[in-house]
């Protein structure tokens, strides 16, 4: 065998190596449990859960405090003149 036909057959087998571990690599990823698949789902919605939860903890407490601050009126008592905030 010549330079040549001895580069080209160690490419084949280079080839070869190489489409084999892909093969593998595709079968493991196809194999992969749905279960695992289904957790990560479940995972990752929990996740977006919890950061909605906080903000809207943060958006209710927010008001709170606003509803806090606004000044409040006294109702009239009857005969009393309540043009003006008592």
């Amino acid at each position: 065998m010549d330079a040549a036909e001895q580069q080209i057959q160690a490419l084949r087998e280079d080839l070869n190596q190489r489409f084999d571990q892909l093969v593998e690599m595709i079968r493991v990823f196809l194999l992969l449990p749905m279960t695992k698949i289904h957790q990560r789902g479940k995972n990752m919605f929990l996740s977006h859960r919890r950061r909605i939860g906080h903000l809207e903890a943060k958006t209710r407490q927010r008001h709170v405090q606003h509803t806090l601050r606004r000044p409040t009126y006294a109702e009239a008592s009857e005969g009393e003149d309540c043009s003006h905030v008592c």
